[in-house]
């Protein structure tokens, strides 16, 4: 098990008299692959939001690393999301002014902190890998949704964060797409970053390594699967797991 990069302890958030987080303890490891699950207005997104630094906690801690995030201003959040966390939404965002592979290089260009040319040798071997080298200079209105999607997560990831952010990443997505995704995702998750994935989704789903189940602002469940449960096994355990709740 890799050492913690993320923890919450009794976070909560509520909006007047909602309370749609209630006293969340959940810890994030080196190399996790997390699928977030849960009904609609479970808190799934708004746990995601805490977490990655969008939105302010109302009550408990969110730790990236060694950095409580309440203890710092909006500027100190910006720069350690910027470095620590890349983020995927489920409608693909990329600016139509700049081609494939600006998009992807522009997160690096405002760290200040490389020369354009690491940057771009950077972006270069992440299109390739995600098999669109081809698509370089492209226009973002030539790409397919797929495309476009894998365009984002190379994006998400062009500064190295240790951690990788995707609400939905798929749900706006073909089931052809939607398994390219699935496969790129895999990929990052074997070469070290960790993921924490919100998703509706059962065969996505269970492509992760430990499911987190919401319901009602709480965790109601959590576990890991063995290495060796086939895809079927795995998505039956969820289905028992969502008839519960």
């Amino acid at each position: 098990m890799g050492k913690s990069i993320l923890k919450t302890v009794k976070l909560s958030k509520s909006y007047g008299i909602a309370q749609i987080l209630n006293d969340i303890n959940f810890n994030m490891n080196q190399g996790d692959y997390v699928a977030v699950m849960g009904p609609s207005g479970a808190g799934k997104s708004t746990f995601m939001h805490m977490i990655s630094g969008m939105d302010r906690q109302t009550s408990g801690q969110v730790y990236i690393g060694e950095n409580e995030l309440a203890g710092m201003n909006d500027k100190e959040t910006a720069d350690l999301r910027l470095k620590k966390i890349g983020m995927v939404f489920q409608q693909p965002s990329l600016l139509p002014t700049l081609n494939l592979i600006d998009n992807i290089m522009l997160p690096a260009y405002l760290l200040h902190e490389e020369p354009a040319g690491i940057i771009y040798e950077r972006a270069v071997k992440l299109l390739t890998l995600f098999g669109m080298a081809d698509k370089e200079k492209a226009s973002v209105n030539t790409l397919s949704g797929g495309q476009m999607q894998r365009g984002c997560i190379a994006r998400a990831l062009i500064n190295n964060p240790s951690m990788l952010f995707a609400d939905e990443p798929t749900g706006a997505l073909n089931s052809s797409a939607t398994n390219q995704i699935l496969q790129v995702l895999k990929t990052v998750n074997n070469n070290g970053t960790a993921i924490l994935m919100v998703t509706h989704d059962i065969k996505v789903a269970a492509k992760a390594k430990k499911i987190v189940y919401f319901f009602d602002g709480t965790i109601k469940e959590q576990f890991i699967f063995e290495k060796d449960i086939k895809q079927s096994d795995r998505e039956k355990y969820i289905m028992d797991l969502i008839e519960r709740f």
